[in-house]
């Protein structure tokens, strides 16, 4: 007992102090926090998407479930099939009417197309072939070095009548700010709502 006594007072005073670990040996003990921000990022979106849906969703998908990769109860699948399986899906409860995949990888626009993969563009469009859905959004979190932030998705075009969009959105927010969550609110639905 006083052993884990001693850890817990050491960790407290790793935060309190706002110290930081040494990758070398010691005697002393932590742990480690780690966070998938990936699923953090779905998850993040898709609780927006469901706490706000009035003011997210806009009529085109206000009759629309929300379907999160994570809670995959809606989803069956062929034994076995390649599991494709999008993050966020929006449907009617007859066809999937949007396909949202959300990317935590910061962009660069030093890059080639700021530095998306093509293999995210390959997912996406096999979601669209897989699902039958003609409408996907590409969502990375939007970093002030790629510049003045703009919500829109910016359109690309597979086929005749199917469209990708690519965006990026906000994350650095104080989200105990009502106008700070209004703000995310509203971007997310020039997201969803992008012609």
């Amino acid at each position: 007992m006083a052993n884990h006594i001693n850890w817990v007072k050491e960790n407290c005073k790793l935060f309190l102090e706002n110290m930081s670990l040494e990758l070398q040996s010691s005697q002393f003990r932590t742990f480690s926090l780690i966070f998938d921000m990936n699923v953090l990022f779905e998850e993040f979106v898709g609780e927006i998407l469901r706490r706000h849906r009035s003011g997210t969703l806009g009529t085109e998908f206000e009759n629309c479930n929300i379907h999160l990769q994570a809670r995959r109860r809606w989803l069956v699948e062929e034994p076995r099939s390649f599991r494709l399986i999008p993050d966020i899906i929006l449907s009617d409860g007859k066809e999937i009417k949007l396909i949202i995949d959300t990317k935590y990888k910061i962009l660069d626009r030093e890059k080639k197309h700021n530095g998306i993969s093509q293999a995210d563009i390959y997912q996406m469009f096999a979601y669209g072939k897989k699902y039958k859905c003609n409408r996907i959004i590409l969502l990375y979190p939007w970093v002030e070095e790629l510049g003045e932030y703009k919500s829109e998705g910016k359109p690309y075009s597979f086929e005749r009548d199917f469209r990708l969009y690519v965006a990026t959105v906000n994350l650095k927010r104080d989200l105990k700010n009502k106008k700070e969550i209004e703000d995310l609110i509203g971007e997310l639905s020039e997201i969803l709502n992008s012609k």
